[in-house]
């Protein structure tokens, strides 16, 4: 469902064109590189947010730039040096919490923030806030939800599925997938705890 999400937030919801910028937090989580490797199939650049640590793979997977998540004071103003004044056309954010007051900022004229988690928890007041600082942009927020749009629009559905195999088939997109046996879940649910992994864990029945 990785890839159909990231379809559905980019085209559906954001509607990106070529050229854009997009904001991707938790870039290097399976959402997040399904993303950066649909965005980068579409001409749009992506300014990924993510640990230190995990830097490296987001690039790796396409991203224009790549900011570390703990500078969030320095975030505005580099992804404005990236993005240039406009800003970036969409957020994608599961994080929620604050970050998301604080992407209304990053946003581009009628360009929207998406929640699709809300990983920190419910936006204060600053939500609001931001909101109505920004109220002569045309910004707004959005919320998602994969299933609403699997079940809700089944052929729109069905469409994005088939162009996302094609995509893959052609080589340009690639899941990044790391395996466990089942004795291993302990560690893997501690690392998921501690965000210390990337892209998705499968579990290996056969061993």
């Amino acid at each position: 469902m990785n890839y159909l999400t990231a379809w559905s937030l980019l085209h559906d919801l954001a509607q990106v064109k070529e050229d854009d910028f997009v904001l991707v937090h938790a870039a290097a989580g399976g959402v997040g590189l399904a993303l950066i490797q649909l965005a980068r199939c579409a001409g749009v650049h992506t300014i990924g947010v993510a640990s230190a640590g995990k830097l490296g793979v987001v690039l790796t997977n396409g991203a224009t730039a790549a900011i570390d998540k703990a500078d969030r004071a320095g975030l505005l103003a580099e992804v404005r040096r990236l993005a240039g004044n406009k800003g970036v056309r969409a957020s994608f954010n599961p994080i929620g919490g604050e970050t998301l007051a604080q992407d209304l900022d990053l946003l581009s004229p009628y360009g929207i923030a998406v929640a699709y988690g809300l990983l920190e928890g419910l936006p204060g007041s600053s939500l609001a806030a931001a909101l109505f600082r920004n109220f002569g942009r045309n910004v707004g927020v959005r919320v998602s939800d994969v299933y609403r749009f699997a079940h809700g629009r089944p052929i729109e559905a069905k469409a994005a599925m088939q162009q996302i195999f094609s995509l893959a088939a052609l080589g340009r997109i690639s899941p990044v997938i790391q395996t466990t046996r089942p004795d291993g879940l302990v560690s893997v649910h501690r690392k998921l705890q501690a965000g210390e992994t990337n892209g998705k864990f499968i579990i290996d029945w056969q061993h």
